[in-house]
């Protein structure tokens, strides 16, 4: 509901070493939610089955490969290469949350929130489009003193890009959608203020797209009411399907908010043309994965089994077999504890058994992102802080995710800089993986985040 408010909603902290964004005074920041901690936003990760494409965040997420889409040959050999990377933003101010996703014909979108010069209270949404030789970005928002953000994109196989944000100061937080159409983009179109009742003010937050094979999409998102009191910390966590002919006309309710408090999504279409989320949550005080799916008509929520404590960053991607999931949780690191990335799959029923993707006792693992490529390999990518600098690494499945080799680090070293926050793992037609990432620029006053994307190029 587009209603005037006059709260003000709750700012992200900026973590020590990841870029999240910071508002400040007045009523245009996004709400934030108890739990979250230092990750900021997922990496969430969605897909469509027959385009061979899946995009995250949050999605999820970019272009991650469908698995089994074979381009023939042999896969790229992951050792014998190098990694390119490309500054798709290149601006003097803070890039968060970038997703990408690859249209019909190999056009290449890469979205992103991203702050203004000298003002600490704005995000817009920012769309680049890669014309074989370089990248032309537009600001696809162009709002002041409010926040647009936590971009979810798919493509099925035109991409449809998700936000959540403001208009105008004052306004509540909304989820947004537009396409990415051949000519630019759709008009941007309000897909949950509809659903909302008249009267009623809320902060509807983080949403995850997914997309299947008939061109049907699903979304579900956070959302809080607002009172004088300011946004309600235990948010309600909604789904809707949709089609681009038409916006939702229902939207069905995932979880108690009574006991279940949620703060992230993940999502990801089965090759059957069914959906699923995971959803991160704090149940009794402690984190769980939900899993919400609509396989049996009606969507219904269960938990996952197996799983540790202090999870983070769901991301998930969908193969021609079933859908990946990816996540961080901590473990005891001799007389210390750190973060693990684990693995789970399944073949359009529940998550099999979690694996450990990593077990580095001297790495601190965050901010996993899964694609399956066209062989039907699971490459998992991540950031981790070593000596003051975080790097990404990259481990990768030949089993269907049943055991993981570490390929070590893709960034580049002797450099200060963060290669952080990975995102989208997609494939071009030959194969060979990509993924959007932010880079935090050392020493940069006012910091300096730009959205890159990295490439894999075989020898």
């Amino acid at each position: 509901m587009t209603l005037r408010i006059g709260v003000s909603l709750l700012a992200f902290a900026l973590p020590a070493c990841a870029g999240a964004e910071q508002s400040g005074p007045g009523n245009g920041g996004v709400a934030s939610f108890p739990g979250e901690g230092s990750e900021g936003g997922g990496d969430s990760s969605a897909g469509g089955g027959s385009t061979g494409i899946t995009t995250d965040p949050g999605a999820d997420s970019g272009s991650s490969g469908v698995g089994d889409t074979t381009t023939g040959g042999d896969p790229p050999d992951l050792d014998a290469g190098t990694w390119s990377f490309e500054n798709v933003s290149m601006t003097p101010v803070m890039g968060f949350h970038p997703r990408r996703a690859v249209a019909t014909g190999g056009r290449e979108i890469v979205a992103w929130a991203e702050g203004a010069q000298g003002e600490s209270s704005t995000l817009n949404i920012h769309a680049a489009t890669h014309d074989g030789s370089g990248w032309t970005s537009i600001r696809l928002t162009d709002y002041e003193g409010v926040q647009n953000t936590f971009p979810f994109m798919v493509a099925v196989p035109t991409p449809v890009l998700a936000w959540t944000g403001r208009r105008m100061v004052g306004d509540d937080d909304d989820v947004f959608i537009a396409v990415a159409e051949a000519n630019g983009w759709s008009a941007i179109r309000n897909v949950s203020d509809a659903l909302e009742p008249a009267i009623e003010a809320r902060a509807d937050l983080r949403p995850a797209l997914a997309a299947n094979a008939d061109g049907a999409l699903a979304i579900a998102y956070l959302s809080a009411g607002i009172t004088d009191a300011g946004v309600d910390p235990t948010p309600e966590v909604f789904v809707s399907e949709f089609t681009l002919a038409a916006d939702p006309t229902k939207r069905f309710a995932l979880v108690n908010s009574t006991t279940t408090t949620c703060n992230d999504i993940a999502g990801a279409a089965a090759p059957s043309g069914v959906f699923h989320f995971v959803l991160l949550c704090v149940q009794g005080g402690a984190s769980v994965l939900l899993q919400a799916t609509n396989r049996s008509g009606e969507w219904t929520t269960d938990a996952l089994s197996g799983l540790g404590t202090a999870i983070l960053s769901p991301s998930m991607a969908p193969s021609n077999t079933g859908v990946h999931l990816t996540w961080v949780q901590r473990k005891p690191c001799g007389a210390d504890s750190c973060y693990e990335v684990f693995h789970a799959a399944t073949t359009d029923e529940v998550f099999g058994t979690p694996v450990a993707v990593t077990d580095q006792a001297n790495l601190d693992e965050r901010k996993p992102t899964v694609g399956v490529d066209p062989w039907g390999r699971v490459l998992v990518a991540h950031q981790a802080a070593v000596d003051g600098a975080v790097g990404l690494y990259l481990s990768v499945s030949d089993d269907g995710g049943a055991t993981f080799t570490s390929h070590g680090r893709i960034s580049p070293g002797g450099t200060a800089d963060d290669y952080q926050t990975p995102t989208s793992i997609g494939f071009d037609e030959d194969g060979a993986p990509s993924f959007a990432l932010e880079v935090l620029a050392a020493g940069s006053d006012p910091l300096n985040v730009d959205i890159y994307v990295a490439r894999f190029v075989a020898d």
